[in-house]
């Protein structure tokens, strides 16, 4: 074999040896950003879920309120339509 073809396998050799390298480092990097992805997802559900929960209190809380209000008005303006 001549130098030129010693030369042409190893730069064969050279670029199959990067591709599969690649090939396993592009399988990783998809793999983490597939566990990124998961553990994204789920902080935002749970997140959304405490989120949910507080506003439910607040509109309850708010309602009640309300509701209280609505009825010390009610009673008032009944009380001063009987002063009549």
């Amino acid at each position: 074999a001549t130098r030129a073809d010693e030369v042409n396998n190893s730069l064969k050799s050279t670029g199959e040896s990067l591709v599969l390298d690649l090939t396993l480092r592009g399988t990783d990097v998809v793999s983490k950003l597939e566990e990124t992805g998961s553990r994204i997802t789920e902080t935002i559900v749970t997140r959304t879920s405490k989120v949910t929960e507080s506003f439910r209190g607040t509109a309850d809380n708010l309602a009640s309120e309300i509701n209280a209000k609505g009825d010390s008005v009610k009673d008032m303006l009944a009380s001063r339509l009987q002063a009549f």
